[in-house]
């Protein structure tokens, strides 16, 4: 149950005209749709145990909020949780809950067209020439982890009978061998990073009433290769588990950036494929450790295997 009254009267929303309403497609968090007599809200229940997976990756709550201000303040469209005193969260019986205004749009996961992939690329060249100055943001782990450890991975599914053990036993092979061009590329990607979103997925933007995108979500901001960042987020827009990469989009992409790639496109590439490591490793660590199962997580594993698929 959502603690409503508490909430609006913590963040000053007015009085409700509905019930929240659950909006589904959420990786990370619990989100609902809330419309009082002040305006329209997301509600979203903040999953801890995800932050804790993710402790050397998502930027704690303050810290990604403090970036999205810096970047409301540049004119980067994007959207801000409300404050309660000095916080973006309200804890409630043990459960942080954040307040964030809706924003009127859509979100496009399919149906991509180049005009939208153009307008993400010159999107991310604004991002990137604001480069905020934050101290003490370390690198994620996007570049690789031991054979060990996914053995040690696949050895805890074996135990509690997860559904997806086989097909990523099958993959195994294909994932070490992602893993170690991931490591090999560890120096290079390392070095001349920004400050960025890091995510500029197409489940991240929503497109509003003018056909313009505004971003979502900072919490996975952080440093990263700016020649990194574009590579991933063309792949977001061009890269499907289906038809592999849609070539004009992802070239769109670039155009929309208006600077070609100086890094080699391996390189990337490998650097792409950590990222997507991670994002695999993440949900098999929360698939493992939820005590029925997390039917979202298992998903991801699916999905992110199939995108590896198409790579390697």
């Amino acid at each position: 149950m959502i603690p409503l009254q508490k909430i609006c009267n913590a963040f000053d929303l007015g009085v409700p005209k509905n019930e929240p309403t659950r909006i589904y497609g959420g990786m990370m968090h619990d989100t609902w749709f809330l419309r009082t007599d002040f305006g329209d809200y997301a509600i979203k229940k903040i999953n801890d145990q995800n932050m804790q997976l993710l402790e050397n990756t998502l930027l704690p709550i303050h810290l990604a909020e403090s970036l999205a201000r810096k970047m409301c303040e540049k004119n980067i469209p994007t959207r801000n949780a409300l404050s309660y005193g000095a916080e973006y969260f309200i804890i409630i019986e043990d459960q942080k809950w954040q307040v964030l205004p809706w924003i009127d749009g859509e979100s496009i996961e399919d149906k991509i067209t180049v005009s939208m992939s153009k307008k993400i690329g010159h999107l991310l060249k604004r991002i990137h020439s604001i480069n905020p100055d934050f101290k003490g943001i370390p690198h994620s782990p996007w570049f690789g982890f031991s054979n060990e450890y996914w053995c040690s991975l696949l050895s805890q599914a074996e135990q509690k009978k997860s559904s997806w053990v086989d097909v990523v036993s099958d993959a195994l092979p294909k994932l070490l061998h992602c893993n170690q061009h991931a490591k090999s590329v560890k120096n290079i990607l390392t070095q001349q990073c920004i400050i960025s979103h890091r995510d500029l997925s197409p489940s991240n933007v929503v497109w509003n009433k003018d056909s313009q995108p505004v971003l979502i979500d900072w919490e996975w901001g952080g440093l990263i290769h700016p020649e990194l960042e574009l590579f991933i987020t063309a792949m977001y827009w061009s890269l499907s588990p289906e038809d592999g990469v849609n070539q004009p989009n992802f070239d769109a992409v670039i155009a929309g950036y208006g600077t070609n790639f100086t890094v080699s496109q391996d390189v990337l590439l490998a650097g792409y494929l950590g990222y997507l490591l991670a994002w695999l490793q993440f949900n098999m660590q929360r698939d493992i450790q939820s005590e029925q199962g997390d039917s979202t997580a298992v998903e991801c594993i699916r999905y992110t295997l199939s995108m590896l698929s198409q790579l390697v």
